[in-house]
């Protein structure tokens, strides 16, 4: 189940911790993906969700295009993962 598949009148939809931390509770999912875009553009925020996704016994993943550096605060609360090269 995709939380952020995006309609075209939600494009410039911006949520809160808070919000986002309430989708993926009411989802009952255990694993959730940070994608689109670049994710790493906006490391302090997504710093904040992957540290209560995981309080909450989630599972994060990043997908990034590798143009930006993790801080190490967050790189240590994703789980890693095998990137395949074609």
């Amino acid at each position: 189940m995709g939380l952020g598949r995006v309609q075209p009148e939600a494009r410039d939809l911006a949520l809160t911790v808070g919000q986002v931390l309430d989708r993926v509770g009411a989802a009952q999912v255990s694993n959730v993906v940070v994608t689109g875009g670049e994710p790493l553009l906006q490391q302090q925020s997504i710093a904040q969700l992957a540290v209560a996704l995981k309080v909450r016994g989630h599972r994060i993943e990043v997908e990034t295009n590798g143009t930006r550096t993790p801080t190490a605060e967050l790189a240590q609360q994703w789980t890693s993962g095998t990137c395949l090269r074609s």
